[in-house]
């Protein structure tokens, strides 16, 4: 089972029409990121991915439709790779929502029963979040396999601190899923701890002309900016 390409590329235009994916190359402008927590004075980015629903803590541009559709892309990549594990950890808040998406699409597609793991998060004096504990888990015995589902990765941060928590819940995580690389060193640092990283689209795929989520100038001055950052 392999991803329709055409299909994704028409799915990556439609969250730029809906505002789940933004640019804003004007000078001066950009958009903060999650990774500025620990670099605070790092460039701005022309581009941002905001995959949060109407439910999340910060409300986002997510509808049901976009979060099954998601799932949906998830769950093929997984089934392409055979990542079918019996357990599922989405980071919160973001991937809680598509663990819950992936989870729902493999009952569908197989009648496979995943077990979902749920994490909370807690936040510094200073305001910097992180990912916390297990807060809740499905009938899933510990020391099974754990795939670990996030939105979007730029570092891949929120992915460690997630594979650290259920790491000390006893289970096994070797793979890592996610709907959007930003080709940052994510898949690098990851496989520094022993994970895998699979995405189903990557900033490239974004920045591909023939695709038509951004325009060429978008484009160029998104490509000077990751030659920098």
């Amino acid at each position: 089972m392999e991803i329709d390409l055409l299909m994704l590329g028409k799915f990556l235009r439609r969250l730029r029409t809906i505002g789940a994916i933004q640019v804003d190359v004007t000078p001066g402008g950009g958009f903060r990121l999650r990774s500025h927590e620990d670099d605070p004075f790092a460039p701005l980015s022309p581009i941002s991915f905001e995959f949060a629903t109407a439910r999340s803590p910060k409300p986002g541009p997510l509808g049901q439709y976009e979060v099954e559709e998601i799932g949906k892309f998830l769950w093929q990549r997984a089934h392409e790779h055979n990542l079918l594990f019996p357990g599922v950890a989405g980071v919160p808040h973001g991937g809680t929502a598509l663990a819950r998406a992936y989870q729902a699409q493999a009952y569908h597609a197989t009648g496979a029963t995943i077990q979902l793991l749920t994490l909370g998060k807690f936040s510094e004096e200073s305001g910097k979040q992180h990912v916390g504990r297990v807060l809740k888990r499905q009938d899933l015995p510990r020391g099974e396999r754990v795939l670990i589902i996030e939105d979007t990765v730029t570092k891949g941060g929120r992915v460690e601190e997630t594979v650290e928590q259920v790491r000390l819940e006893g289970d096994k995580v070797t793979h890592a899923l996610v709907f959007l690389d930003r080709q940052q060193r994510a898949a690098a640092n990851l496989s520094k701890i022993g994970v895998m990283l699979y995405p189903v689209a990557t900033m490239d795929m974004v920045l591909n002309p023939a695709v038509g989520v951004v325009t060429a100038q978008e484009a160029e001055v998104i490509h000077g900016y990751l030659q920098n950052a």
